[in-house]
């Protein structure tokens, strides 16, 4: 179980924490909170999560995450992220600085 000391936001609302993906090859728990990625370290020997890795701004102008995935594609592994604005962002999760690559569905019906 995920302790609430390494999120850093006391003001969450619980129903916007429904989206968590776990990478057992990159040892990553991901959790979409509001608009940004929470990612903790993982000890596969335990299955207890360790420490906050990461905490990432999508830059997706505050929307709210509604999607998570992991994919993997190019011969590399990546949490693909969608929200309400239509934002698509794909990250990198064997390198987690690089910057993410970025959609936007601007079709009229999205």
């Amino acid at each position: 179980m995920l302790h609430p000391k390494f999120l850093n936001e006391d003001h969450l609302e619980h129903w916007k924490m429904n989206l968590l993906a776990v990478s057992e090859k990159h040892r990553l728990v991901v959790i979409a909170i509001g608009s940004k990625l929470n990612f903790f370290k993982l000890d596969l020997f335990t299955c207890k999560v360790n420490s906050l890795v990461k905490d990432m701004d999508l830059l997706n102008d505050n929307n709210t995450i509604n999607n998570l995935k992991l994919v993997r594609c190019a011969q590399r592994d990546f949490v693909v992220t969608v929200d309400d604005g239509a934002f698509v962002r794909m990250v990198y999760l064997d390198d987690l600085d690089k910057d993410p690559i970025k959609f936007l569905n601007n079709h009229p019906g999205a």
